[in-house]
């Protein structure tokens, strides 16, 4: 038998290490250390103090240790229910709502202007999620653009600055606008490349094309020839 394979490990686990830690520390601020001279000079069978009776100390000591147990659990407890609180809040959000016409028209309207916006870089406006309010769905479409805004890119538009819907207004205003005007600049497509901006108007769609015109008159263009005249004529090669 192998006794080092079955040696007890006495090492305090990273959690264990810390709750001595804790403990003693609490024990130290706590502990009635008025007495610790007087009772480490008695011996076992002498139990008494000078001032004071023991049992008294030994009882109101304990007490101490359950009132600071029990107020750790309620704490805990507190803190355990205001995190069930919150989750279920969370899951309570994703629930989806019955949605009257304010709402509804809110919302219409949010995802009409930045689709107006997404449309520039061909693409659709993100479709609002379960629960999303029209406040918070304009928040995550200006997340989204506010790289092509060179005011706003660097800005954290979910910060508690920009909790006022109406000062947050202004930020969508400016970052719809400065993404646009970054859309329609040819510089930003690609080389040889076009790209389609399509747009609604009185039940008509629209398409523009921004970027290179080369993609497409290139390929009409056919080969591309050249022409010499004098000294570099084909029968003139070699002569000079």
């Amino acid at each position: 038998m192998d006794l080092k394979d079955d040696a007890m490990n006495f090492d305090d686990t990273p959690q264990e290490a810390a709750f001595r830690t804790e403990a003693k520390a609490w024990i130290a601020a706590n502990a009635p250390k008025q007495y610790e001279e007087e009772l480490r000079k008695s011996s076992l069978g002498r139990t008494q103090l000078k001032g004071a009776n023991i049992l008294e100390v030994a009882k109101a000591w304990q007490k101490k240790k359950a009132d600071a147990m029990k107020a750790e659990a309620e704490e805990k407890a507190k803190a355990d229910s205001a995190d069930i609180r919150k989750r279920l809040d969370e899951v309570a959000s994703m629930i989806p709502k019955d949605t009257n016409d304010a709402d509804y028209h809110a919302m219409t309207d949010a995802q009409a202007r930045a689709d107006e916006v997404f449309s520039d870089f061909g693409m659709r406006a993100p479709r609002p999620q379960k629960g999303e309010t029209p406040s918070l769905y304009e928040r995550r479409c200006v997340r989204m653009l506010k790289e092509h805004s060179p005011t706003w890119k660097g800005a954290d538009v979910g910060s508690k600055a920009f909790a006022d819907d109406t000062s947050f207004a202004i930020v969508r205003d400016q970052v719809y606008r400065e993404a646009k005007q970054t859309a329609m600049n040819p510089v930003n497509v690609p080389i040889g490349q076009l790209r389609m901006i399509e747009k609604k108007r009185d039940g008509h769609t629209i398409r523009e094309f921004v970027g290179d015109p080369r993609s497409w008159m290139d390929p009409m263009a056919g080969a591309t020839q050249l022409r010499g005249t004098g000294s570099f004529l084909h029968g003139n090669l070699g002569k000079n």
